[in-house]
């Protein structure tokens, strides 16, 4: 089935269509001469908006084998969501009047999104090759293994085999290392399905998305930074809109440090971590806001097209544009950031998007690829850190004899040695999962055989990668292990 009128009319937007090509449209994976449709969508003439120049929404259309229409936009997905930012408040007004207070606070929250995506804690690890995967000679967790790679993963080699088969009988014959990195990832999630409560899911989301955070905001502080913040942002109303972007959240953005100023002439003196996570709490709570706008737009674009959107073709459109309990209460659009890691699993979700192994395996692969970051996270600063520090050089004499050196071999068991003694200390100190009570699984963050100060073990829950803790262990302590004593 296909759209069969040139323009449509009614109280939900005008929809207007056009012939194209995938070979114009410069899709993959089609047949360059099949055709596409290009379908523009506007608001009624009866609903304004103080940004008429987003519109039209534009979409390519594309009938699969069976006749069920597949809706996707014309633009990169985060042109998109601007698109829907712009407009979607217009559409919520006509619905439902709003209060100022309330229009205020969304607007609020949608700023906040937008300099949450800008900041350098969005997570934009793509694992597109093997050396992202290896850790490099001289920087060894407290593990005998070489990957970053859960256990349940396996080697590179296994995953790369895996990958690429599964690629290939998904109809790529040449698969790119990136492309079969994400097949393997797939492809071990599914044999390992995660079962996740609502929340647990938010969780996984966030932290597949952003990295996290060491410190929040307290409850208590709340209504002062929310206070200092709306006073900052009147400052500024008159700016205009280039002036205020680069205020709020360009790369060279000091809102923080404003917000820090502000907040030292009030009662409530907080430091720039503290008002970093006031606005990554805003800032995440802004990702829901703007799932409602889309929501709202995409809701009428729904009702225009009602007629030829079969149950299969309805299903795949709410997937991707309305929240989804699967992707943590957003639409799948919201989640195009991961979309090279998820991308094998989403055409199987389309096809039965109630299948409960499937959506188990989407959660695990949000949970491989959370625990897969900090992995590489921990690395490269510890690899940092061991750069910068200065190598002590102690004086020669005469009679000094020289130091036995350890063997790579050695320094594997030893560093395996410690991490058992790290994962004693934590259950000796009831270092569990604050979110589930689940134990951690510890690693060596630094090199043991270059580190001066307390010995560092970071701890990562398997349900919860996005929320670590750190055992500090005194040297006279693991120098047992070193020895050989008796612990």
């Amino acid at each position: 089935m296909s759209v069969d009128i040139s323009q449509c009319n009614s109280a939900y937007g005008e929809i207007k269509v056009r012939w194209s090509t995938v070979g114009e449209e410069r899709l993959t994976r089609l047949p360059k001469l099949q055709p596409v449709q290009v379908m523009q969508w506007t608001l009624p003439a009866d609903v304004t908006t103080n940004d008429p120049a987003h519109l039209p929404l534009e979409f390519l259309v594309v009938s699969d084998s069976a006749g069920n229409l597949r809706v996707v936009p014309r633009v990169q997905a985060q042109a998109f969501i601007s698109q829907c930012c712009a407009f979607g408040p217009a559409i919520l007004a006509n619905v439902k009047p709003v209060s100022a207070d309330q229009s205020f606070a969304d607007q609020v929250h949608v700023l906040c999104y937008r300099w949450y995506r800008c900041r350098s804690l969005r997570q934009r690890r793509s694992f597109s090759s093997a050396a992202d995967l290896a850790i490099r000679p001289g920087v060894l967790a407290g593990s005998i293994s070489r990957t970053i790679l859960p256990d349940e993963v396996g080697s590179i080699k296994r995953l790369l085999a895996l990958g690429s088969d599964a690629a290939r009988d998904d109809g790529d014959q040449h698969p790119s290392n990136k492309v079969a990195i994400a097949y393997g990832l797939c492809a071990a999630a599914l044999q390992d399905p995660l079962s996740c409560t609502d929340e647990q899911v938010r969780e996984l989301v966030h932290a597949a998305l952003f990295e996290r955070l060491d410190v929040s905001l307290p409850v208590s502080d709340k209504a002062e930074f929310d206070a200092c913040l709306c006073e900052a942002l009147a400052n500024h109303r008159d700016d205009s809109g280039g002036a205020f972007d680069a205020w709020f959240s360009g790369p060279h953005s000091n809102v923080i440090k404003a917000l820090t100023g502000m907040l030292k002439r009030t009662a409530k003196r907080m430091s720039p971590e503290l008002v970093k996570a006031g606005l990554v709490e805003l800032g995440w709570a802004g990702h829901f806001a703007v799932a409602t706008y889309i929501q709202a737009c995409m809701g009428w674009v729904q009702r225009c097209l009602a007629e030829n959107l079969t149950p299969v073709a309805k299903e795949h459109f709410e997937k991707i544009y309305l929240p989804q309990p699967e992707f943590g209460g957003l639409p799948l659009l919201m989640l195009m950031d991961r979309a090279p890691l998820i991308a094998p699993l989403v055409p199987r979700l389309w096809e039965a998007p109630n299948d409960r192994r499937l959506i188990g395996a989407l959660h695990r692969l949000f949970c491989i690829y959370g625990e897969m970051v900090n992995a590489r996270r921990t690395l490269d600063k510890s690899a940092k850190r061991i750069r910068r520090k200065p190598v002590y050089q102690q004086p020669k004499s005469a009679d000094s004899s020289p130091k036995p050196q350890l063997s790579a071999d050695d320094k594997i068991k030893l560093l395996a040695r410690l991490t058992e003694l790290a994962q004693q200390v934590a259950t000796r100190r009831n270092y569990n999962c604050r979110y589930c009570g689940n134990p951690l699984k510890f690693t060596i963050e630094l090199d043991v055989f270059k580190q001066f100060e307390p010995l560092e073990a970071c701890g990562l829950c398997p349900s919860h990668p996005g929320r670590s803790r750190t055992v500090k262990i005194a040297w006279a302590e693991a120098t047992k292990v070193l020895r050989g004593e008796e612990r």
